[in-house]
């Protein structure tokens, strides 16, 4: 079980760096364009903030498509396959704080920068994902208090998507990235 879980973190945490990567690339080709990209990418935020504090109502950018397939093999190679599937399919619970960092990571301009961005928010998703495989049956009765609260903490979550998108469009986030590298 604990192979299974390590390949799956393994999986979308490459995938979700190389994007990181990527999207740092990407950016710094624009770097000229910089004020703008602001302001469409904190739009952008913005957006992804809102359909986390709708989701009832913006059901549309909330559904999933799956494939039917089974998979004969187990083991951590399969798992990690799944990870970066996982990763590659941007599951809906993680769309909208995904494209947020994707974003940021894009307006910075270099490519170490998204991968650690990306990076760190795989450890953010690993963490969780490890520990209830580890201690399935403790994390199942550890949640269940939040279960009930989850719209809350996900409206939260939007609050602060929201808070960052303003930050990201007035030019602020940028400020405050420099200040903290400094």
């Amino acid at each position: 079980m604990v192979g299974a879980a390590t390949g799956f973190v393994a999986g979308f945490t490459v995938i979700f760096t190389l994007a990181g990567a990527g999207a740092g690339i990407l950016g710094s080709q624009f770097l000229e364009h910089r004020r703008g990209l602001e302001l469409i990418g904190g739009a952008i935020v913005i957006a992804m903030g809102i359909v986390m504090l709708a989701p009832r109502w913006i059901t549309f950018l909330q559904r999933q498509a799956r494939l039917p397939m089974q998979f004969g093999h187990d083991g951590a190679l399969w798992a990690g396959l799944a990870g970066a599937a996982f990763a590659i399919g941007w599951t809906p619970c993680i769309g909208p704080t995904l494209g947020a960092i994707l974003t940021v990571a894009g307006t910075e301009g270099r490519a170490t920068d998204g991968a650690v961005l990306l990076f760190a928010y795989s450890l953010g998703l690993a963490i969780p994902f490890l520990a209830a495989g580890i201690w399935l049956s403790t994390a199942l009765a550890a949640t269940r208090p939040l279960r009930a609260h989850w719209e809350t903490v996900t409206r939260a979550s939007g609050l602060v998507l929201v808070f960052v998108g303003v930050l990201l469009a007035t030019g602020q986030l940028a400020e405050i990235s420099a200040r903290l590298g400094s």
